[in-house]
């Protein structure tokens, strides 16, 4: 087994010791930018891959807390395909005691769950389950760190959150941003801290999609080539590391200034101030990780008192080029 790489995301640390090569390089590629030379303050979860045996692969999990993980897998992704099975190999519900492993998406196989340990057939598709649920349980254990499915970056020492639904606009604004001298702390993955109300650098890799971009951007991506990807959905993006993007911003937590919904893209960029209240909660893209096992309720008051002190805007966004020109006049004038 390979010695262990470690990747600071948040205000945690993940440990990854593979014999698998396709797992090690997965998140070399992915969370490269991300890498440290040895485990900061904060939690430690460690994914241990040993070689194949009998037809079959073990990831074992080193992690400070008990989990649940079928649960916790359901959990946080739904939408994957990843069903509980019972020990014939039957779908289970979430709730049935018999349950005892998580359906492969893509095969016919299934993932059986030990205590800590994944164990699956060596020739199925388990790297992104395993992969996915070393990442989240990381995640889960902050708990003043809010994880989003969100866009980070730091314009003047102001630090700019932009949430929203896919095909919203983020990647490309962060890109436009970033390609003006701006620093990209992050793209997919955001961490707020609840207490200090910073915004925490994630330098995962950005993968972009087919679509308009500022010159600007088109240039700095051009100049790095970029690796094709095929996602699940058969969409064809190209990943690149945050590394090469702009200004180096992986150790720089910056205050969280500014808050962005963004809406849709349109041909004109329309920007309007927003009120914090239960529908703006609703349009902040959280991941599940990080709300699992804590109150709603609770969540909720914490989120309300971090944005009553940020300025907050629902943005419909237009050109890259003539909305990053609007962010970085809001962010100069506030």
């Amino acid at each position: 087994m390979s010695a262990l790489r470690w990747y600071r995301l948040g205000e945690g640390t993940l440990g990854v010791a593979s014999a698998d090569a396709a797992l090690a390089s997965r998140f070399e590629e992915i969370y490269g930018g991300c890498a440290v030379g040895e485990p900061g303050e904060g939690p430690v979860v460690v994914c241990r891959v040993g070689p194949a045996a009998g037809g079959e692969v073990c990831a074992t999990f080193e992690d400070p807390e008990p989990l649940d993980v079928r649960s916790f897998v359901g959990t946080l992704f739904p939408d994957r395909g990843y069903v509980p099975v019972d020990g014939s190999g039957d779908a289970s519900g979430l709730a049935s005691g018999d349950a005892n492993g998580i359906h492969l998406p893509g095969s016919d196989a299934s993932a059986r769950i030990d205590g800590n340990d994944v164990v699956a057939p060596a020739d199925a598709p388990w790297q992104p389950l395993v992969a996915n649920l070393a990442v989240n349980r990381l995640l889960r254990l902050q708990r003043d760190v809010l994880f989003l499915h969100a866009a980070s970056v730091r314009i003047g020492g102001k630090g700019v959150l932009a949430c929203g639904p896919k095909r919203s606009g983020k990647t490309t604004l962060a890109l436009a941003l970033a390609a003006r001298g701006h620093g990209l702390l992050g793209d997919e993955l955001a961490g707020v801290h609840l207490r200090s109300r910073e915004l925490i650098p994630i330098r995962r890799s950005v993968a972009t999609r087919e679509g308009p971009r500022s010159a600007a951007a088109d240039a700095l991506l051009a100049a790095h080539g970029g690796v094709p990807e095929r996602f699940p959905d058969g969409e064809l993006r190209r990943r690149y590391p945050a590394q090469s993007l702009g200004p180096d911003a992986s150790a720089t937590r910056t205050p969280l200034t500014a808050l962005l919904i963004l809406r849709s893209m349109v041909p004109a960029t329309r920007i309007e101030a927003a009120q914090v209240g239960p529908a703006l909660l609703g349009k902040m893209t959280p991941l599940a990780a990080s709300l699992w096992e804590r109150p709603p309720a609770l969540v909720a008051v914490r989120l309300v008192g971090l944005l009553s002190s940020v300025r907050v805007f629902e943005v419909d966004s237009g050109p890259p080029d003539e909305v990053a020109d609007r962010i970085e006049a809001l962010m100069e004038g506030g």
